[in-house]
């Protein structure tokens, strides 16, 4: 058999065999040591105690985590026998096979080496290294039982940093050098070798770092040079070395400290830096380096400390910052650094503006309003609060700034108004506030509608037209042209519709015609037009001309009327009928005929029974046309004195630019009529106060004003008109829409109809009752009128006086009594809690 073949049938032998009992030979592996980075050998030896082999096999596990290579070659027993070794090496396993291409057989020894490289990353403090299915065969293919030993690898920590701080040393300044490991060191800690070159600065030759720790430090002394000089420290440890450069300067000056002053600074001021030698600055001065890693501090590139001075200051430049920021600098001289750190704060944010887009606004629209810093807002935002004196326009009640912004938007909301309203608006932060103006507009009026009651009107009769508008007219009202295009129906020019109101009326007089005629009138008013029909029909041969009857009657009292034709009634005479608004009060007949040829007749009028003053609408009607007339029937002669008759109210909870409130019964003519106008505001004011009766109101007291908040006036119309029951409206005007509006209105009997009011008096407080103050009268039989205007609520009338009403849910009272006598009269009224109020009182003259 050849030696190729023999080869050939050992590693045959090798494969195909299976370990016996009992072993003929033990391969062993060594252990060692090494740092991280670093390789160490281990030893893979041969003891054969039988038979020895003329080959061998085994595989060799490894951690992958702390080796990052293996390599193995073959040891001097292997070699002295020819033998080569081949390994197939990954994943963390190493197959071997010894063989060689004769049947020497190899003796005891090393076998193989294994070079491992410890990884750098591991953290493992040791690592075993184990051997699997190991097997031998001998010179006859024999197979041989081989046992194994793994070994471990201790993996000891590697320098891993040196440093030193300050980086230049004098006589009188060291420095302190730190040696670091990469991981801490074990049992009798680490014995790391120090040196220098040259040899101008004194450090021991050896430190340990103590065991469990991964660094420590050593202290560094300048020896004697002349000129700064620059040597270099060596640490050495586990075959590994790491270098550190220090300056060494000769005895002098050295930077002894970084200072400024202060050391808070506010963004756009500046500061003053100084620096300080530990002695005396030599000959041509020491330049000190400086600098700032933010822009947000800025320092000259350099300072000079003059000849024989210790110190030298600089300027220190803040620039704009948002947030407060820390920022340090740095100054530098001869190797040596010293820092100081600074802090550069905003600058307080103030309120430098509000204002409104557009700065014109159309009722119901919405702007936008702005608020402006004078910097970015801080930390949290910048709360601004907002307020409107006026319904008319709303703000949220603040916006907020975003940090690091210098303006905020908000929504401007309006309201109506029905002319144009100026308002300011106040945004406030910090204690400092900032108004602006805008103007709200009353939405454009147009012409909606023209109207004419009755539409049929009999010729040479009147009716009364109406132009109505979209919105409240505006400022100096809205004329509206009319015109007709028939003879037949004259019409004005023009209507002013008021401003502020919606509609206005006008008279359409008919002229002659002998057929029914149809005609259209047109409005015309801001580029709009509007038509009506109507129909002039003509005049009868007799037509109803007047109805009339004496104004007042008493009960049981008989009277008489008479109604009148334009011409003579035709024959057979003319059937005009008759009807009473209230037969009970006052009764007449169905009809009463104008006998042929005659042009008037008369028919009874006869007054019922009644309790108060009531008044009566008389209507006569012929060919269809109307005449009416009234008449007020008395329950008795008026009685000296005055008296009250009848009342009502309205207390609308909005807002509102105009009130009305009906009288409820009839009125009797030559009464007064006092009305109370109370409202929850001081903007806005009274334009009017009429009725639809046409009755004139004068002013008896006020307005009377309660620190903004509340408001009241007391108006009143003598000799009034007298009218049916529910017929008279009072409506009250006010310049802006006001908050809760409370009107009263009180009808009384027996006030002097020239000079009603005798003295007045008016009062406002907070407190838990309300009081008019004083007032003398002059006349010994006056009306002491009072009325309050409450925020709490009015729980009964005062002693003495006589609640007429209390308003619900306002709790607003008017009281009377009547006196006797001259002297001093107040008015006073408890109150359910404490609250504003206004109380005012008016003493009315009686008839004579």
């Amino acid at each position: 058999m050849s030696a190729a073949q023999s080869t050939l049938v050992l590693l045959l032998a090798l494969i195909g065999t299976t370990t016996c009992l009992g072993q003929d030979g033990t391969l062993s592996l060594s252990s060692g040591s090494a740092a991280p980075g670093a390789s160490v050998t281990l030893n893979v030896s041969l003891n054969s105690s039988t038979t020895p082999p003329a080959s061998l096999e085994w595989t060799l596990s490894y951690s992958t985590v702390d080796f990052s290579s293996v390599t193995i070659a073959a040891g001097p027993v292997a070699m002295g026998a020819n033998k080569s070794v081949s390994c197939a090496t990954g994943d963390g396993k190493s197959r071997c096979i010894v063989s060689g291409l004769n049947d020497a057989t190899i003796p005891n020894g090393v076998v193989a080496t294994m070079s491992l490289t410890v990884s750098t990353s591991t953290t493992d403090t040791s690592s075993p290294l184990q051997f699997a299915s190991d097997v031998g065969a001998a010179t006859g293919a024999t197979s041989l039982a081989i046992a194994s030993s793994g070994g471990v690898v201790t993996i000891v920590p590697a320098l891993n940093g040196f440093s030193c701080t300050p980086l230049a040393v004098n006589p009188s300044t060291g420095s302190t050098c730190t040696v670091a490991l990469t991981a801490a060191a074990g049992s009798g800690g680490a014995a790391i070798s120090l040196g220098s070159s040259p040899a101008d600065v004194a450090i021991p030759s050896t430190m340990t770092i103590p065991q469990g720790s991964t660094s420590t430090t050593f202290s560094v002394t300048a020896g004697g040079v002349t000129t700064p000089t620059l040597v270099t420290l060596t640490a050495s440890y586990s075959g590994a070395s790491e270098t550190f450069g220090l300056t060494v300067n000769p005895s002098g000056a050295a930077l002894s400290s970084l200072s400024v002053s202060p050391s808070t600074i506010v963004s756009g001021q500046s500061g003053t830096g100084t620096v300080t030698l530990t002695a005396a600055a030599p000959s041509g001065g020491a330049v000190v380096s400086l600098s700032s890693p933010n822009a947000a501090a800025s320092v000259p590139a350099s300072v000079t400390v003059p000849q024989g001075a210790t110190s030298a200051t600089f300027s220190v430049t803040t620039g704009t910052v948002n947030t407060p920021t820390s920022i340090k600098l740095t100054a530098s001289f001869n190797g040596l650094s010293k820092t100081t750190g600074i802090t550069v704060n905003p600058v307080a944010a103030t309120l430098a503006g509000i204002s409104v887009s557009p700065s014109t606004i159309v009722s119901g629209q919405s702007g936008t309003g702005t608020v402006t810093l004078t910097a970015a807002a801080p930390s949290g935002g910048a709360v601004v609060s907002l307020s409107s004196p006026n319904a008319a326009v709303s703000v949220p009640a603040s916006v907020t700034v975003p940090q690091g912004a210098t303006s905020a938007t908000f929504s401007v909301t309006t309201g109506t108004v029905n002319t144009a309203t100026s308002i300011t608006l106040t945004a406030s932060f910090n204690g400092l506030s900032q108004t602006t103006g805008i103007t709200v507009n009353p939405v454009a009026a147009t012409l909606a509608s023209i109207s004419v009651s009755p539409s049929t009107i009999v010729s040479g009769q009147s009716g009364t037209g109406t132009v109505t508008l979209t919105a409240a007219a505006p400022s100096g009202g809205a004329v509206v042209s009319l015109s007709s295009p028939n003879v037949a129906v004259s019409v004005p020019a023009s209507v002013a519709v008021p401003h502020g109101a919606t509609s206005a009326t006008f008279s359409v007089t008919t002229g002659t015609v002998t057929t029914s005629t149809a005609v259209t009138l047109t409005a015309f008013y801001s580029g709009g037009t509007a038509t009506f029909g109507l129909t002039v029909n003509p005049l009868a041969a007799a037509a109803l001309s007047s109805l009339s009857v004496g104004s007042s009657m008493i009960v049981g009292q008989s009277g008489s009327g008479t109604v009148t034709l334009t011409s003579a009634a035709p024959s057979g005479g003319a059937v005009v009928t008759l009807s009473s608004s209230n037969s009970s009060a006052a009764s007449v007949p169905a009809s009463v005929t104008v006998a042929q040829g005659a042009s008037s007749t008369t028919f009874p009028v006869t007054a019922g029974g009644v309790t108060v003053a009531t008044y009566v609408t008389l209507t006569a009607a012929y060919a269809g046309v109307s005449k009416t007339v009234g008449l007020t029937v008395n329950a008795t002669p008026a009685a000296a004195g005055i008296s009250y008759v009848q009342g009502n109210y309205a207390t609308p909870q909005t807002p509102q630019t105009q009130v009305s409130v009906k009288f409820p019964a009839a009125q009797a003519p030559g009464d007064v009529n006092v009305v109370v106008v109370g409202w929850n505001d001081s903007t806005a004011v009274v334009n009017a106060v009429t009725d639809s009766s046409g009755n004139t109101y004068s002013l008896a007291v006020g307005p009377t004003v309660l620190n903004g908040s509340l408001s009241q006036s007391i108006y009143y119309a003598t000799n009034i008109m007298g009218c049916g029951a529910g017929a008279n409206i009072v409506t009250v005007t006010f310049s802006v829409a006001a908050a809760y509006p409370d009107i009263r209105i009180l009808e009384y009997n027996g006030i002097n109809a020239n000079n009603p009011v005798d003295v007045s008096v008016a009062n406002s407080g907070r407190s838990r009752s309300g009081k008019s103050g004083s007032v003398t009268t002059t006349n010994a039989d006056d009306l002491l009128f009072a009325a309050d205007i409450v925020g709490t609520f009015t729980a009964k009338a005062g002693a003495g006086f006589t609640a007429r009403t209390i308003t619900l849910p306002d709790g607003d009272i008017v009281e009377d009594r009547t006196v006797t006598a001259t002297g001093n009269y107040s008015a006073t009224v408890p109150l359910d809690k404490n609250g504003p109020w206004i109380m005012q009182l008016i003493a009315f003259r009686a008839a004579q």
